[in-house]
Order: structure tokens, then sequence, then C-alpha cells
């Protein structure tokens, strides 16, 4: 009554308080509606959006669907025939990653990630081919205005969870190879690159000393220091004002042990010419070119 329901009797408070900010075009459908469009059981629908495979927004306390994007689903899943075990596509898991960590939404991005492992894809390609690129793709977005602040940051701390509940996976048995350093170097807020790379490299078989975001040049020196024989240091640079911070740790580092290999990558340091500027003996564009860097190290 006074204007607070529909002809059909649902509670407008019900749907999104703002559709056009819910989704992109149409009249949002809930999963309900959604459902009976593909001939689904409602639960089956449900899954859809929560592996990511159907975009959807959470408003008031039930999922939204744009009509097109159903349309969409319907099409794509018409036309390509059902997915093998093995099959590898990931930037269809990328996308519908990115979607779920804009959204906040940790279970639905992990479901994105198991349906990745459960399809047989390994836990290194899953960092490298999905979430690594996932997180540029959001990190692009935000530097263009297509993403918040508040969106980017929301998206980072369920990138970290992930990376987090993907670390047992990527556990060996035996001997390391040899202990790498890792750090964002001071300035940096970011740890998820250093923890990408960490547990890549745990899967390659080394050890790790992982000191995080925002690391004081004196810090990395003392983590060389007293780490028994290290292999390596790799140091992640996120903007181009913490550039010369790079510098002062490899000058520091180069000061107490001049023979250690450093390596330098992140979103600043683009190039191997830019590392060597820097005073570094090499440069890696992701945790799979870090760990053919340390290739060269090992016997």
């Amino acid at each position: 009554m006074n204007g607070t329901q529909g002809s059909g009797g649902r509670d407008r408070e019900d749907d999104p308080a703002d559709p056009a900010e819910s989704v992109r075009s149409g009249h949002p459908l809930d999963l309900a509606e959604v459902a009976r469009r593909l001939g689904v059981h409602y639960m089956t629908a449900y899954r859809y959006v929560r592996l990511g495979r159907l975009p959807a927004a959470h408003r008031g306390g039930r999922w939204w669907v744009d009509p097109a994007d159903v349309d969409r689903f319907v099409a794509q899943r018409t036309a390509a025939p059902p997915a093998r075990r093995g099959d590898w596509r990931p930037e269809a898991y990328r996308t519908r990653l990115g979607e779920r960590m804009l959204e906040g939404d940790e279970a639905g991005a992990w479901s994105v990630v198991e349906s990745a492992l459960v399809s047989g894809v390994a836990p290194k390609e899953v960092i490298l081919g999905v979430l690594a690129p996932a997180m540029r793709a959001l990190g692009d977005g935000w530097e263009e205005g297509r993403h918040t602040v508040a969106e980017e940051h929301r998206a980072s701390t369920v990138a970290l969870r992930l990376v987090g509940r993907l670390g047992p996976l990527f556990a060996r048995r035996g001997r390391p190879r040899g202990t790498v350093v890792l750090a964002a170097v001071a300035g940096d807020p970011h740890s998820l690159p250093t923890a990408m790379v960490a547990d890549v490299l745990r899967g390659e078989g080394y050890a790790l000393v992982d000191l995080g975001a925002d690391t004081p040049v004196r810090s990395v020196v003392e983590a060389v220091g007293r780490t028994p024989r290290p292999l390596a240091l790799g140091l992640s640079a996120g903007a181009d004002q913490h550039l010369a911070a790079v510098r002062r740790t490899v000058g520091a580092v180069r000061a107490e042990r001049p023979d250690l290999p450093i390596y330098v990558g992140g979103p600043a340091v683009v190039s191997a010419d830019q590392a060597s500027d820097l005073g570094a003996d090499g440069w890696a564009a992701d945790a799979g070119g870090f760990a053919d860097l340390l290739e060269g190290l090992t016997p």
C-alpha cells in the first residue's frame, strides 16, 4: 500500500535501492527468475553465480542479475561444447574472479579458484594465469577511473585471503634448493606481490623469508644478514615514488653483501634496463620470471 507494492505484490524495498547501480542494463532479475529462464533449479542458478559463471550483484540480501548477462550465458552455453577436465582458458577465470573480488565476495572468488583447481589447473597457473592478471586489470581500472579506491582495496583484501588459502598447496617436502629473501620496499604498502611470488617459489622448492610490505632499508639488510647462505634477494616496487627506496635498499645490501644476487620487480619496474639502472642484477615481470632467474643460481 502507499506505493510500497507493485502489481505482483512483491515489496519494492526487496529490490535494489538503485537498480542502475547493481546492474548494467535492463531490469534486474532475482535468482528465482534467472532459474526459470534457464530452465534449471534455483540452487543451480545460485551455483552459477557463486562460481562466477554468471555475473551478479548482491543487494538487499539477494542476488540480482542483468537480463543481458542471462542472454549471453545462454548463448555461450549453447555455442560451446561442455568443458573437458584439464581445459585451460585463463581469460574466462580472470573475468569471473575480478567480478567477485570487486564485490568483496570472498566465498564466490574462492569458488572460481576452486573450479580451476578441480579442472586440473596447477596452483602455480592459478596465480600466474588468473589471480595476478586479474589484479593487474583491477589496478588498471582504478588508474583509469573505472573503479574506486574502496573497490580496489576490497579486491586486494579478497586476493590476499585467496593467496592464504592457496598457500598450503605449494608446500614441498625435502631439502630446500636455497633461501630467498623477499620484500616490498619502504613506502610500498602492497604485500600481495611478494606473497604471490613467495608461494610460486615455494612450489619450486625454495625456502622463503617474506618481509611483506613497507620494509625499511635497515630491516632488509638485517634479514639478509640473519639468513644462512641466502640465494637471492627480491625487491618489489608498486609505484614510481618507491623507486628511490629500491635504489637505497640495493645500495645498502650491496655494502654488506656484494656477492648476493638482487632482483627487482613489481608494477613500477618494467624492464631489465631499468632494473640495471637501479643497481640490481636482473628483473622479473612476474613470479614465473623470478623462478627462471633463480634456476641459473642453483646447481
